[in-house]
């Protein structure tokens, strides 16, 4: 007997050990629901509103660069507070969690120390139990002196609104006298001149003594100085003092507070430090609208202030006089002011090297000047969250960080050391564009393309691409501002316009499929009034937009559609479709839109529907097909309707969302474990040679641990992206939503399996289980006695005991 173990040529796919994790540079706010590829572009859809590059609650940049430094540590949640360490480092303040930690666990407020080098000091998390948030932070002398509202507790110890923690020990310091707040207030401002630690909030007294929301004590001692600059004039505000700075030997207030029968417009102050008698204020009583900078709306307060020698640059907030305002301190003089929008807020702001760095909450717009500011003319620039000034003339400099996020994009605390900027908020992406549902990203270099559509009310869930044609077919209420209902939209690939083509609305559309004839739409779907009563699956005409009076009507929806070899099968949640019992899953001949007896029977939903050379593939929540157990994914001959792959056998709940099939990989996403033992979820490659699933130690280790979903895959050459609800892979938080994988050139390589049935001819189609000849670069296996009359290739070959390969025609085997 002869046995040979390839002919002409050997080749063999190389272990899944060498494909490497490589995050796109951009990703998206929200879940990802579909993905297609158009060469070298990926295009994403799903109900994101900003693409950006992830950078998690916090992100670090240079003084003159607004690209992040990516080796900063993702942090997950909010940051609220942070304080330099005087060292290149932060102390942080927040409810979040790390990367390190599990994704299914919970964000915790707590104190975390980062290093220098982007590590967190090992052994410091500081838990805090508060109400109402910690407020301030302030680091001197390795003490960490921490203000807030409704404080019970730091790292497990007893503490109040006022507390001073020794970053060595992590022990807080006995000396600070007790802080009496009022209803709703608490410590909100630090500052430290000397050894004199003042703070401001809404409290009436420190320890034995009487104070009104501002207070100044011995460091060390907790002696009460006897300044008392509340005593000469009253708050008006439980955060009255929201900022506190000193200057020469006086100190600095800011907030909203005024003299009885003062406007409250005197939200600025110079105080003397040695009884708080002496004071004068910084901006001037004008009424309702006053002339020059050095006026303030009536009803405007500082929220935060920074200095530069003798400059004063403050933030203020009120109806028309949202501003930031250079002052003189010398003479009270203001030296320009720059407006932002109406309801923004700055939550910090500080100098480097003659760069006022401004941050804060609702950052949406600065305009030229404070007149009329819903005037486009008015407008100077378009701003998120951080921005940058010049500090002599207030101009605005090229720094646009562009924080966004899911719901908002606040940034609430700013640490400027050196040459570096931190800022931290509730956003998770910085350097943001706005794109509503649909962004198309360059593969090679990774840039985002410019945007053709803006979806309102947004929920793409599935693309086709067919020709220079993108179909979307998702719910979209409002088009390019426009209020128009529709099911499915169409685009130009080559200049990305929206295309008049305008089918009526259907209702929540879920697949898209084409043929040059129709486009298909499959979802919760229902015909206009008017009609015939049709629902849930339709055929549209590709050139008119008008529906066909083709009508299946599945009972259920319309989950997945696809369409090969002039067939388009159709995969949900009936059990009746055409007048005829099906389950899940049914065929039409696209030649006449004909039901065809092809049964396959799952006995839960279908989600999802692809193929390859000779199988097709299904997913969704099912256990068997056709009365044969199976989990979720099952291989099926697409002639016989024979189940013929089941990689998982056994599974914990969930589905199989999405499946992309290329060459000899067949790889599966969705919300799932697939066994007790098996660390793999969510995601996964089956080699349908080898009939194995890949170890999880190489490619399916943990999206989201319990947490995360795929929804969508694509790829573009030998890299995978695949898209979904989710933030970390491999327990690396490197983007949301959309992640890549790079493998090697030859993975994807073409290896459907082929095996003989009969003896005969290899070229002889009737040879051949399916009736199909192997393609080049198959994988075949030889049970029969075969002649090989003709040059051919093969990924490989094996020859059972009972085969034979006969050569002829000189051919040769090459190993």
């Amino acid at each position: 007997m002869k046995i040979l173990i390839c002919i002409l040529t050997c080749i063999f796919c190389k272990n899944l050990n060498a494909q490497t994790q490589l995050s796109p540079k951009y990703s998206v706010d929200n879940t990802v629901r579909a993905l297609a590829n158009y060469g070298d572009t990926l295009i994403v859809g799903g109900d994101f509103n900003n693409v950006g590059v992830y950078s998690g609650a916090g992100a670090m940049f240079t003084t003159d660069s607004d690209q992040p430094n990516l080796n900063f540590p993702k942090i997950m949640g909010t940051i609220l507070k942070s304080t330099p360490d005087g060292n290149g480092g932060y102390y942080i303040y927040g409810n979040f969690k790390k990367e390190s930690e599990s994704t299914s666990s919970f964000a915790t407020k707590r104190i975390e120390h980062i290093l220098p080098n982007f590590s967190f000091e090992a052994n410091f998390s500081i838990p805090v139990n508060v109400l109402f948030d910690l407020q301030c932070l302030l680091l001197h002398n390795n003490i960490l002196y921490i203000g807030g509202s409704y404080v019970t507790s730091i790292n497990n110890q007893p503490a109040g609104d006022l507390s001073a923690l020794n970053v060595i020990t992590k022990v807080l310091e006995p000396w600070l006298p007790t802080v009496t707040r009022t209803n709703l207030g608490g410590v909100f401002s630090l500052c430290v001149s000397g050894n004199t630690l003042y703070f401001g909030g809404g409290f009436t007294a420190i320890g034995a003594l009487s104070r009104n929301n501002l207070a100044a004590v011995e460091i060390g001692t907790g002696t009460i100085k006897s300044w008392d600059f509340s005593a000469a004039l009253p708050p008006t505000s439980l955060r009255a003092f929201s900022s506190i700075l000193t200057y020469n030997n006086k100190l600095i207030i800011g907030g909203n507070f005024g003299t009885p029968g003062l406007p409250t417009q005197h939200a600025c102050a110079l105080v003397d430090t040695i009884n708080g008698q002496s004071f004068n204020f910084l901006f001037q009583s004008a009424g309702l609208f006053g002339v020059g900078y050095n006026a303030l709306y009536f009803a405007a307060g500082v929220t935060t202030m920074c200095t530069n020698g003798d400059t004063l640059f403050t933030f203020t907030r009120g109806t028309f006089d949202t501003r930031v305002t250079a002052l003189l301190l010398s003479t009270g003089n203001a030296i320009w002011g720059k407006y932002f929008n109406q309801i923004a807020n700055a939550t910090q702001m500080q100098l480097q090297n003659g760069a006022l760095f401004v941050v804060g909450e609702n950052f949406d717009k600065i305009y030229v000047t404070n007149l009329d500011n819903n005037s486009n003319a008015n407008v100077e620039s378009e701003i998120k969250g951080a921005v940058k000034l010049n500090t002599a003339t207030g101009n605005l400099m090229p720094w646009f960080p562009n924080p966004v996020g899911l719901v908002v994009r606040d940034v609430y605390t700013l640490g400027v050391y050196n040459n570096q900027v931190f800022i931290g908020g509730v956003f998770t992406h910085v350097n943001g564009l706005s794109r509503n549902g649909i962004v198309m990203i360059k593969n090679s270099t990774q840039e985002v393309l410019a945007p053709s559509i803006t979806l309102g009310g947004h929920s793409i869930r599935s693309f086709k691409i067919y020709g220079n044609t993108l179909y979307a077919a998702g719910s979209f209420p409002n088009i390019n501002g426009i209020a128009e209902s529709r099911s499915i939209i169409a685009l130009s690939l080559i200049n990305g316009n929206l295309l008049p083509w305008q089918p009526p609305f259907l209702g929540n559309a879920y697949s898209v499929e084409a043929n040059n004839n129709f486009v298909f739409l499959g979802g919760s779907l229902n015909e206009p009034s008017g009609g015939q009563g049709r629902q849930h699956l339709f055929a549209i005409n590709r050139n008119t937009g008008a529906l066909d009076n083709w009508a299946p009507n599945p009972n259920n929806p319309v989950n997945a559609l696809h369409i090969n070899d002039n067939k388009l099968y159709v995969g949900g949640d009936f059990t009746n479709i055409a007048a005829t019992s099906k389950n899940r899953i049914a065929r039409f001949d696209t030649a006449d839109l004909s039901l065809d007896a092809w049964s396959v029977n799952p006995n839960g939903t279908v989600r999802s529907i692809t193929s390859n050379e000779n199988d097709l593939w299904i997913g969704g929540d099912f256990f068997s097909v056709n009365n044969q157990n199976c989990s979720m994914l099952a291989g099926i001959e697409k002639n016989t309707a024979l189940l013929k792959h089941k990689p998982i056998t056994a599974f914990i709940g969930g589905s199989c969302y999405s499946i992309f099939a290329k060459g000899c990989k067949v790889i599966a996403g969705g919300s799932f474990r697939i066994n007790n033992t098996d660390s793999c979820n969510n995601l996964f490659v089956y080699d349908i040679f080898n009939k194995t699933i890949a170890p999880t130690s190489e490619f399916c280790n943990n999206i989201d641990d319990l947490g995360g979903n795929v929804l969508g895959l694509a790829a573009i050459d030998n890299s995978l992206y695949f898209g979904g609800n989710f933030i970390k892979k491999n327990n690396k938080a490197n983007a949301s939503n959309i992640e890549k994988h790079s493998f090697p050139v030859t993975f994807f390589d073409g290896c459907a399996f082929y095996e003989t049935v009969q003896n005969g001819n290899w070229n002889n189609p009737a040879t051949w289980l399916g009736s199909i000849v192997p393609p080049s670069s198959a994988r075949v296996t030889v049970k029969h006695m075969v002649t090989v009359t003709a040059a051919t290739t093969c990924f490989s070959l094996i020859v059972t005991p009972n085969g034979h390969v006969e050569l002829s025609n000189n051919l040769t085997v090459v190993n």
